[in-house]
């Protein structure tokens, strides 16, 4: 208000500028008042302080305070002169008392006009004259667009909707045709969203909405508010000035609230600037009455920041209701604010149009100092305004989920009376139009072309529209503002231009000319109607370089027909078609990588044109994909003075190196320095990525050398995106970054298909390295060697690599026979990636050769290990015989290439007590036991073989076994209790070979039997109470005492569930602790003992038992090296089923202190010491959980000198 007022009352600025250029005392008494005020502020303020001369406030107190200080020494010369003259001329001294007289004149002279209306620089600049001329081209966009549909506009126009003629109020019902007018919004809110519903409309509008500000691809919530901001006057029902239609917010209402399903108590209508919401009111309320009307609470203060001049605590606050709201709809009219005049005053002169951008002001709590503000007509062009603060606001523009624009009665004064309009289409009737976008700069830019068409316009009228959108590298204003309403500075808001003529109503996007406005005519009510749609290929399309794109257009005219669809790419033509029998195409080859927008353009055989949406595609750039790299990139250092980036390659590096990612933390100092980033972007998948460099000061990104991000220039930390579609693969990028002084940022983020906006992971950036061969580091290695058949040896090898030529560079060992008298079989890992060890199987024994080749994808290394392969004898361990019960024969059992010929005795397994011959092993708990019977002999017709469970080796011990019979079939059978009966469940006819299969979980014995070892039946299951530990293995009964009964058994496995088991590491033949199994250093196998466990490697060398006076307790005695010369990196491992486990381990040495215990367990650190004189060992406990198979115990990083005492391991 003091501002306004000064301006008023006390001085002139210039309009183009807003400096300062003179005074205009309305009252000469204020002068003396305003000037002393003015001096002594400025002393007082800047005498102590002189940079605060820099203020706004001091700018224009100084001028002030300067002209008071000479007006004061005019006074004062001109009274000295006179004096002088009065003096001179008592005196006789003529001459002199004439000079004299004249100085006292000029002072005289001076302090008169330094108070007048003219003590002007340029006298009359300040005063308002002229009329609205656009500063800038037609078809001459500037700034960058926005929307689903990038700068779209959606116009309809149709003279159905309105009526009014004259008599009583055009807001009636009579005089608005509510079903056209629901259908008119229906179609603008498709066509700004490109759906085909309003409900998949307003759907893509709102997810929209939330991807902008960073909330994902998320539609309406039905918790969710929204905050509807009509243009009203005071008048509501009792008034003929245009508002904001009743008709077209009952239809916005109806796609709400039936459509969308947004709650009625969630929505409000208002205008905290009007009270005269009655004519909505009573239109709307009789069916929405939970709907808001006004109500919107209480203001909320320091809600809103301006970038500039406005400091007003009023113009800080919001309502309550728009605070709360998560969605705006701004519902603005189609209204000039005024008319020119060279008499400018209160809100006859606020500004020249009242669109979307001025709506927002029913928004503030108190708006004189922003009106203040817009008076373009007098600030001028290039000159703040603050409706781009509102704009960019993320309370107001930042909610707003669609810009609508009602024309069915646009006047042409912000209060006045609905006007006829003279411009086609509506030749003197209502423009009867409603406009809708996603583009606030857009929207606003179309009407004010239809307003300064029809009506002329005040001077500047565009200013808002110019500052709103155009920015420099530094994303400052044409005013040289940065635009910062939440304390970020904002980049374009929109899209403005100028249409080609008031006829055409063309746009750049129309035209295909630029990446400006696209206005989409929606006509109805007569006249011929041309479209033409892209139909293929669809929006945001992907192609692959060098591929032909097919290009298809739909055309329709509503009165003649159509003679030619041309088709341009970028605004260029590409093709005409003229031939409609096989439809409007066209076809584009061998395309080039880049981002293309695509339109086409219909010509009727009475010439009428239209112009096609615009759609993007994109040919996606091909990676360069070098062959060997690793994670990181290269960075070159500098140092030097700049105000936007230099030209690297001219300068000197003092620095270079390596860095995970885009990191300022490589600098040597904090100021004038620069920094390049080389290296390589992997795009996991084909698509649009869109790359984004926040920093202070200046940067870029570059795509091979194409530009995709600019943030160049001084400025604060600020962020700048910019998008290219990528084939999957590694593409060359470079990120430049200069900092002059002050604040400092530099940081890259992207998203793309699948990924959400984050920052570049570590794991997606590479660079260049050369490949270096893999190298053996020691010779190969087989345990054990020799070896006895049939058991297997488990051959090793350790090798290093540089980790190309794909990081993390993961080896691959493959292991093949070089030479040896039979058939060398390798386990499954072969030849892969998952281990550098592998087990041998010989089907001859011999003198063996075996070479190993160590690729990392591109170059290899090779050498050999000699095995020698000893003949089978007995049966493999842990497996035994014996024969149980009173047999007739004695029995036996032998092993040869994977199979078990047993031949038994004995009269049955059955009854009370049993008789046959039983090859075994122990069982520990749970667990299971598979064998494929291939052959039984026939002694009686219940002979019988398969594969049992028992707990003790006494002929009435409780037992459960799935047979094979010769001439009986499948058969489950046990015994429940100690010494009792035998119990039956037949499986039904079978021959060998067959399948058989026998569980135990809990007192639960199941049997099954298969076809295929793949697919199992269950026979029958008992609950019979066992000892933990029992046996498992194959009988075979002859059922005939005088003969032996011979059965081959292969494919034979028992499983072991381990539930809970204590492992003590010690050498062998020392005792063993209670409760514990023992490890003695062997390499992974079954124990014997219901478990399979061991080492990677023979680590039995490395086992100690120190007997030492500190450690009683054995467990602690004992211990295993895990960082020994032959075992350098040891890793331990027990079968267990899958699932989580706790995991007590102990790590320590009786007599020495020399190491640093970390102990992983499934790679979780579960042992952290190092030990001392006073304790000489460390333990931990850890929750684990297995998925392999196998509970696996290994050095953690930073291990000296590891060690293992004991674990225990229990299943959770």
């Amino acid at each position: 208000m003091v501002r306004e007022w000064m301006l008023r009352n006390v001085i002139r600025v210039c309009p183009k500028s807003g400096r300062f250029v003179g005074f205009r005392f309305k009252h000469r008494w204020l002068w003396p008042i305003v000037g002393t005020t003015a001096l002594v502020w400025f002393i007082v303020r800047v005498a102590p302080k002189p940079t605060r001369a820099t203020y706004p406030c001091q700018q224009w107190v100084a001028p002030i305070a300067a002209g008071f200080l000479g007006w004061l020494l005019s006074l004062i010369g001109a009274t000295w002169a006179f004096r002088k003259v009065g003096q001179l001329a008592r005196q006789n001294r003529l001459v002199v008392a004439s000079a004299f007289a004249l100085l006292g004149l000029a002072a005289v002279g001076w302090n008169a006009w330094s108070v007048s209306g003219d003590a002007s620089a340029a006298n009359g600049i300040g005063d308002p004259t002229g009329t609205y001329t656009p500063s800038d081209a037609a078809n001459a966009p500037v700034g960058t667009a926005t929307g689903l549909f990038p700068g779209r506009v959606a116009w309809i126009h149709n003279p159905n909707a309105t009526s009014y003629a004259g008599t009583g109020y055009w807001w009636e019902d009579m005089y608005n045709d509510q079903s056209t007018i629901n259908d008119m919004l229906s179609q603008v809110v498709r066509s700004v969203s490109g759906q085909s519903s309003v409900a998949s409309a307003w759907d893509a509008l709102f997810k929209y909405r939330n991807q902008q500000r960073g909330k994902g691809s998320v539609g309406y919530q039905s918790t969710e508010k929204i905050a509807i901001k009509l243009n009203l006057n005071s008048g509501g029902g009792t008034s003929n000035k245009v508002d904001a239609s009743p008709h077209v917010a009952y239809a916005l209402l109806d796609q709400l609230v039936n459509v969308c399903g947004v709650p009625q108590a969630n929505i409000t209508l208002y205008d905290a600037q009007r009270g005269g919401i009655s004519a909505v009111k009573n239109r709307c309320s009789p069916t929405f009455p939970n709907v808001k009307y006004n109500t919107w609470g209480t203001w909320v203060v320091e809600q809103l920041t301006y970038s500039s001049i406005i400091t007003d605590y009023g113009a800080r606050r919001l309502p309550q209701a728009v605070v709360e709201a998560e969605y705006m709809i701004n519902f603005a009219v189609l209204k000039r604010h005024c008319s020119p005049t060279t008499s400018y005053s209160e809100d006859n002169g606020q500004t020249g149009v009242t669109l979307c951008g001025k709506n927002h002001f029913g928004t503030i709590g108190n708006t004189p100092a922003l009106h203040v503000n817009i008076r373009d007509w007098f600030w001028g062009m290039a000159t703040y305004n603050p409706v781009v603060d509102l704009i960019g606001s993320k309370h107001l523009g930042g909610k707003t989920v669609l810009y609508l624009m009602d024309g069915l009665y646009a006047g042409d004064r912000h209060d006045g009376v609905p006007k006829k309009w003279l411009m086609a289409p509506f030749n003197n009737d209502w423009p009867s139009s409603l406009f809708a976008s996603l583009d606030p700069v857009a929207i606003d830019s179309v009407g004010l072309d239809f307003l300064r068409t029809e009506w002329s316009l005040v001077a500047n009228a565009d200013n808002y529209l110019h500052e709103a959108a155009s920015r420099d590298g530094s994303n400052r204003a044409p005013s040289g503002v940065q635009y910062k309403p939440d304390g970020v500075v904002l980049g374009s808001l929109g899209a403005h231009e100028h249409w080609n003529n008031p006829t055409e109503k063309k746009y750049s996007r129309n035209l295909g000319t630029g990446n400006g406005i696209e206005l989409v005519a929606l006509h109805g009510g007569g006249g011929e109607t041309v479209s033409c749609t892209i139909t293929a290929p669809a929006q945001n399309a992907l192609f692959n370089e060098g591929s032909s794109v097919a290009i298809q257009a739909s055309t329709s005219s509503s009165t003649a027909g159509i003679a030619k669809v041309e088709f341009f790419r970028n605004g260029t033509l590409l093709a005409t078609d003229t031939n409609a029998a096989d439809g409007w195409t066209c076809s584009w080859t061998n395309a080039a990588w880049g981002n293309y927008s695509l339109t086409a353009r219909a010509t009727s055989t009475t010439g009428a044109t239209a112009m096609s949406s615009a759609v993007t595609v994109w040919v996606l750039r091909p990676p360069e994909n070098p062959s060997s790299t690793v994670n990181g990139l290269d960075y070159q250092y500098y140092e030097g003075t700049w105000d936007v980036l230099p030209n690297f390659d001219s300068l000197t590096v003092a620095k270079f190196g390596t860095s995970a990612n885009v990191d300022m933390g490589v600098r040597n100092r904090d100021e004038y320095y620069g920094l390049r980033f080389r290296g390589y972007v992997q795009a996991p998948t084909d698509g649009i990525y869109h790359f984004y460099v926040s920093s202070d000061d200046g940067s870029k990104l570059l795509i091979g050398t194409t530009e995709v991000v600019n943030n160049d220039g001084l400025h604060g930390t600020q962020e700048v995106s910019g998008a290219i579609g990528l084939k999957a693969g590694k593409h060359a990028v470079t990120v430049t970054f200069f900092q002059k002084a002050g604040g400092q940022a530099l940081s890259t983020s992207w998203d793309g298909p699948g990924i959400s906006k984050q920052a570049i992971p570590d794991a997606r950036l590479w660079r260049a390295v050369t490949n270096q061969a893999p190298q053996i580091d020691s010779f190969p290695m087989a345990s054990p060697n020799p070896v006895q058949m049939p058991n297997a040896t488990t051959c090793s090898a350790v090798a290093s690599d540089d980790n190309l030529p794909n990081s993390p560079g993961t080896l691959k060992y493959t292991w093949s026979k070089q030479s040896g008298p039979g058939t060398v079989t390798f386990g499954s890992n072969n030849g892969t990636s998952t281990g550098n060890t592998c087990t041998a199987t010989f089907s001859a024994a011999g003198e063996y050769v075996l070479l190993v080749t160590v690729s990392d994808g591109e170059l290899t290394d090779t050498a050999t290990v000699a095995v020698s392969v000893q003949a089978a004898a007995g049966l493999p361990a842990p497996w035994k015989n014996q024969d149980v019960g009173s047999v007739g024969l004695s029995g036996n059992a032998t092993y040869s290439s994977g199979a078990f010929t047993i031949k038994g005795g004995g009269d049955d397994i059955w009854n009370a007590a049993d008789a046959f011959h039983f090859v075994y092993q122990s069982l520990n708990g749970d667990g299971e036991i598979v064998a494929r019977v291939t052959s039984v002999q026939n002694t009686n017709v219940w002979a019988k073989t398969g594969v049992m469970m028992r707990e003790t080796l006494t002929a009435s011990s409780k037992h459960a076994m799935m047979v094979l019979t010769p001439g009986n079939g499948l058969a489950f059978q046990y015994r429940a209790t100690t010494g009792g009966s035998s119990n039956h469940v037949t499986g039904g006819a079978a021959t060998a070979p067959r399948w058989v299969k026998l569980t135990r979980a809990g007192n639960t014995l199941t049997g099954y039997a298969s076809a295929d070892g793949a697919t199992w039946t269950q026979v029958g299951s008992a609950t019979i109470p066992m000892a933990t530990s029992i046996f498992v293995g194959m009988p075979a009964t002859a059922h005939n005492n005088s003969v032996l009964c011979t059965a081959v058994l292969d494919n034979v496995s028992v499983k072991v569930t381990a539930v809970s088991v204590k492992v003590n590491f010690q050498p062998a033949g020392r005792p063993i602790p209670t409760g514990y199994q023992a490890d003695t250093g062997a390499v992974f196998g079954d124990r014997g003992n219901g478990y399979s466990y061991g080492w990677n490697l023979d680590n039995s060398t490395t086992a100690r038992d120190r007997d030492a006076a500190n450690s009683a307790d054995q467990r602690y005695d004992t211990l295993q090296h895990l960082q020994k010369t032959e075992n350098p990196n040891a890793v331990w491992e027990i079968a267990v089923p899958n699932g989580t486990y706790r995991v007590h381990a102990v790590s320590g040495d009786a007599l020495f202190i020399d190491s640093v215990f970390k102990l992983n367990v499934e790679g979780v650190l579960a042992v952290d010491g190092t030990p001392t004189s006073a304790q000489h060992w460390s333990e931990g406990t850890v929750t684990v959980t297995v998925n392999d198979g196998r509970l696996t115990i290994g050095n953690g990083t930073g291990a000296a000198n590891n060690k293992v005492c004991f674990v225990e391991i229990d299943r959770q």
